[in-house]
């Protein structure tokens, strides 16, 4: 009797005792295995800072260099530090297969694990002073800077183990700025762009709209590239066990932004009144500024996602030559052990870093492995598009990759040394 007594005084307790979501405060103490990290960078880990590829300086288009003359065409070469962002994401999503059935709904298809919309700013402040209500209350501004740093964690839920193929990730907005139309190729009337943002307007141009929304074979625009945005080639595990993971996603956005110009800037069917914006780098196919998808620089944001367990990870400590520094943006990959990755095909590698020289003659080091066996590459960007065709040149894509440098196995808690002096010199000088 005084058992039964004692579980029933319980029971109530739990019952009145409810937070204010209405869930009993038992429920709380579940706490979710998942972090999910959200990266804007090539690098898994230790990404360059804007000012180490090509000088701090944005990429210029090809086309923008040759048909148009000052001041349309800048005489004085557009810095990063120029820049400002600003990102409105709806939500990042799981599959289980290689792409979604069109016959199986979302509900049906997707794990529904990082539902909450976040907002990533420059600054907190519309064209006229007015606080961006959004970025401000939710710090958008340091979220913005630990996006393209070491990774911003987003909100999620745990999803159930299994094995995922597809990550999904979809973009409200994705405004950069500057961006100005002009009122003729002579450079005259030139009109700051602005876009809707957190229902204030902001100086910029929305991507998300048009610019890489659609791909440039895509003349029915009937293929969204943006909303989402996504990958349906990995392997992403999730085990059916008690210890916490890190899902990790990595947006390619960082130091492969490219100035373009647009010679129908107001869709007026001429071409004399250029627009003058930033976008992705056109490093898999050609943009032309006067042709017929000079709007659609699409299929050049790249996305991927991996999985590891931060209780059983190790890491890879590479060392080069002394003294050797790459002179454009040059990376170390790896991959596992037998696999391949092509730069132009495969999108983004498993894992990378940036090549620094933090001591003697370690050049980068590779963290957060799964236990196992991996190959190690480097990758190194040497050409760009121009005429519909690869040239020798930079466009911030890491487009050739070096032969295998080395195999290095990696023990959970353990740093694995590998030196990789003399490894092709020739696709990929260090």
């Amino acid at each position: 009797m005084k058992n039964i007594l004692i579980k029933s005084i319980y029971l109530i307790t739990i019952a009145v005792n409810i937070t204010c979501t209405g869930n009993p405060v038992i429920s709380e103490l579940y706490n979710n295995r998942i972090t999910t990290i959200l990266k804007g960078t090539y690098e898994s880990n230790s990404p360059y800072s804007w000012t180490a590829v090509n000088s701090g300086d944005v990429f210029k288009n090809d086309t923008l260099v040759t048909n148009y003359a000052n001041p349309v065409e800048p005489t004085v070469a557009l810095k990063n530090s120029d820049l400002k962002f600003y990102m409105d994401i709806a939500a990042i999503r799981l599959g289980g297969e290689n792409g979604k059935p069109s016959s199986t709904s979302d509900i049906d298809y997707y794990e529904y694990f990082a539902e909450d919309r976040q907002v990533y700013c420059s600054d907190n402040a519309d064209t006229v002073g007015r606080d961006l209500l959004s970025c401000k209350s939710n710090s958008g501004v340091q979220k913005l800077t630990n996006f393209f740093d070491d990774g911003v964690v987003y909100p999620s839920t745990d999803v159930p183990s299994g094995t995922y193929k597809h990550i999904a990730l979809w973009f409200r907005k994705l405004v950069i700025s500057p961006a100005i139309l002009y009122g003729d190729n002579a450079g005259n009337s030139p009109v700051t762009q602005t876009a809707l943002f957190d229902n204030r307007n902001i100086e910029g141009y929305d991507l998300n709209t048009e610019i890489i929304q659609y791909a440039q074979s895509d003349t029915g625009k009937s293929t969204a590239l943006t909303f989402p945005l996504q990958n349906t080639n990995l392997n992403i595990v999730v085990k059916n066990s008690d210890k916490p993971y890190v899902l990790e996603v990595r947006i390619f956005l960082k130091n492969v932004l490219m100035h373009h110009v647009i010679a129908d800037g107001d869709k007026s069917n001429t071409d004399s009144t250029p627009l003058t914006l930033v976008s992705p780098s056109d490093w898999s196919a050609d943009h032309t500024y006067n042709d017929a998808y000079s709007f659609q620089i699409g299929g050049n944001l790249l996305m991927t996602a991996r999985i590891y367990e931060p209780s059983n990870v190790g890491s890879i400590d590479i060392t080069a030559e002394a003294n050797a520094l790459p002179t454009d943006a040059t990376y170390f990959i790896a991959i596992p052990n037998g696999t391949t990755f092509d730069p132009l095909t495969d999108g983004l590698p498993l894992t990378a870093t940036s090549i620094s020289r933090p001591a003697a003659d370690l050049v980068g080091t590779i963290s957060n492995l799964t236990p196992g066996s991996y190959d190690i590459y480097k990758t190194c960007d040497v050409q760009y598009q121009t005429g519909g065709a690869l040239a020798a040149g930079n466009d911030g894509h890491p487009d050739t990759i070096s032969a295998n440098c080395g195999t290095a196995v990696v023990t959970s808690g353990n740093a694995t040394a590998i030196n990789i002096v003399g490894c092709d010199a020739v696709n990929c000088p260090l």
